[in-house]
């Protein structure tokens, strides 16, 4: 709003460095069902997640990447890490 004012270089390298800021867009992470389930590792490098077509995929939480998919004869719902990334 202030750079319709008032435009001027300072206003405009202010708004451009703040909006460097501002999160980067989440990665697409997609099932073919509803997703019934979101859990990020205790590391936050990995998601897991788990859906109604009874898949569970583990990605690259930053870029999206599908680490390994498990497959279920139902429909999942709830999906969770291991506070120790040990297997329990």
């Amino acid at each position: 709003e202030s750079l319709k004012i008032a435009p001027s270089r300072e206003a405009n390298s202010a708004l451009v460095q703040s909006l460097k800021l501002l999160p980067k867009p989440v990665a697409l992470m997609k099932h073919n069902q509803y997703v019934s389930a979101v859990a990020f590792s205790p590391d936050g490098k990995q998601a897991a997640s788990g859906s109604w077509d009874g898949i569970a995929e583990v990605w690259e939480a930053e870029s999206g990447s599908e680490v390994f998919q498990l497959t279920h004869d139902k429909d999942l719902e709830d999906i969770a890490y291991s506070p120790d990334n040990s297997a329990s």
